[in-house]
């Protein structure tokens, strides 16, 4: 059993919780795993033979083999499994445009057969308000800007956001955000010291 991050028509192993560097458990299948200070069990799934297998800090080994799950199950696992994956990759995003695309786009991934992809941090932070300035600089229909803006690299988005019509209309939304939020004193803030 490989610990390698799977392909989706892959056969490998991933071990999802990885604990390197802690406390070393052997297993009845040969195998010894790494637990970290709190992780209690850590997690394998293997395609090849359709189980996912935990590994529990005491030493014990529970396998969950697929084709013993009842049909109906599996289709709720499977449902389940895309809430959380798609639903992942909204974490930590703020606003509500921003979560629309990264949902959109991890959607969208999954259809082109993608598992997994390299997403940098605040990849999707604004993407909604370049859309919206982009549509008010040009006139272009919303649709056509966020399919456009969707295919663009991070290097070109970075261009667009820096071209002045588009960057005023880009601080113009970032103030009237601010300005729902509440104004924040910075001089008050500063008499503090």
């Amino acid at each position: 059993m490989s610990n390698e991050l799977m392909a989706p028509e892959g056969n490998e192993v991933e071990n999802t919780e990885n604990g390197a560097g802690g406390e070393e458990v052997k297993f009845l299948d040969g195998t010894s795993r790494s637990f970290g200070k709190r992780a209690k069990s850590l997690k394998a799934v293997d395609t090849e033979n359709r189980t996912v297998t935990f590994y529990v800090k005491n030493g014990q080994m529970v396998v969950v083999e697929l084709d013993k799950i009842p049909q109906p199950n599996q289709l709720r696992l499977a449902l389940h499994g895309i809430s959380q994956k798609v639903g992942d990759d909204a974490a930590g995003i703020d606003e509500p445009d921003d979560v629309a695309v990264a949902l959109e786009s991890m959607r969208d991934r999954l259809y082109g057969g993608e598992w997994s992809a390299e997403r940098t941090k605040g990849e999707f932070s604004g993407v909604s308000d370049l859309v919206k300035a982009i549509v008010e600089v040009t006139g272009k229909a919303v649709e056509n800007v966020r399919e456009g803006v969707k295919k663009m690299s991070a290097q070109e988005k970075a261009a667009v956001k820096a071209n002045t019509r588009v960057k005023a209309v880009l601080d113009r939304l970032e103030a009237e955000r601010l300005a729902k939020k509440g104004a924040v004193d910075s001089d008050a803030l500063l008499a503090q010291f």
